[in-house]
């Protein structure tokens, strides 16, 4: 299936088997302020009028993809180059259902970084999981998110 990038965030479905985050897991913190542990925490500040966000002014095209997956067990591997729009991009493990795009939202998984931690980041995704998520047809994919002032939201960017 073809799609128009960039994407919204919020127009991907998330994976079908929703689990409550285990008690106090806090994955990723991100490095300037702490309590910030997902995307979604980092909407009240990116939403915020001034706030200097830009880390470069290096356009370089954003790009992730994934490697790994070669067995049943073996985790995907998350793996982006490209320069930052701010330090609140991140990065997800994404599956194409041939009717539309998922997107792992679930913010305490291992299924997402922000890109400023740096390439690459090993997911909790495998393919049994992914079987097991979105059935044999789905094909596994990364996708490069960065907050887009004009949308006032995340947006996936072009994937490689």
């Amino acid at each position: 299936m073809s799609y128009q990038y960039p994407i919204p965030l919020k127009e991907l479905a998330h994976p079908p088997n929703e689990e409550a985050p285990p008690e106090g897991i806090v994955e990723h913190p991100h490095s300037e302020t702490p309590d910030i542990r997902s995307p979604d925490d980092a909407v009240s500040i990116l939403r915020q009028e001034s706030r200097p966000l830009v880390v470069g002014l290096d356009e370089s095209p954003r790009c992730a993809w994934l490697t790994g997956g070669r067995d049943r067990n073996d985790p995907y591997i998350l793996n982006w180059s490209g320069s930052l729009a701010s330090s609140y991009d991140f990065v997800a493990f994404a599956y194409d259902t041939g009717v539309g795009l998922v997107v792992d939202e679930r913010w305490w998984s291992s299924g997402w970084q922000w890109a400023e931690k740096g390439s690459p980041y090993t997911t909790s995704w495998t393919p049994y999981t992914l079987v097991e998520d979105a059935g044999a047809g789905a094909r596994p994919m990364a996708l490069y998110f960065i907050w887009d002032d004009g949308q006032d939201m995340y947006m996936a960017q072009p994937p490689c």
